[in-house]
């Protein structure tokens, strides 16, 4: 599961060994949402900016190879944290990184590329019948 924090003020924390996120009522009721997640069932944690986490939660993420991204106010990647030792992550990048060199590594992107190409041809064929005459043949 990904715990996406994305409404500014809410905080991320642990309690009692389990990630703790509270959500601020801004209406000024004093309701605020609070979830608690336990750390073995997390597998990332994305936060946009203007919320707050503190470093308990980090490290705890941390130990249990959580991926922590956080995010600018538009959405977009800025950073993320790793642990120090290895995990799953890094091996799976060395090994891309050794296939890269190979003709195996070849056949692969070339799959990927021609794949992405064929899924925007049905894109556009998909969208032909709702478009005007003038963007049919833009399409064609």
């Amino acid at each position: 599961m990904e715990i996406h924090i994305k409404k500014f003020g809410t905080r991320l924390r642990v309690k009692d060994g389990l990630f703790q996120v509270t959500v601020p009522d801004i209406s000024g009721a004093n309701h605020h949402v609070v979830e608690q997640f336990a750390a073995h069932q997390v597998t990332a944690i994305i936060m946009q900016s203007g919320a707050s986490v503190s470093s308990d939660a980090l490290l705890l993420a941390l130990q249990t190879g959580v991926d922590i991204v956080l995010l600018d106010h538009f959405g977009n990647p800025q950073g993320r944290m790793y642990p120090n030792k290895p995990n799953g992550t890094i091996q799976l990048w060395k090994a891309q990184l050794q296939l890269s060199d190979t003709p195996r590594g070849l056949q692969i992107a070339l799959s990927f590329i021609v794949q992405k190409i064929q899924s925007r041809l049905d894109h556009l064929r998909k969208l032909k019948p709702y478009r005007s005459a003038e963007k049919v043949a833009v399409i064609e």
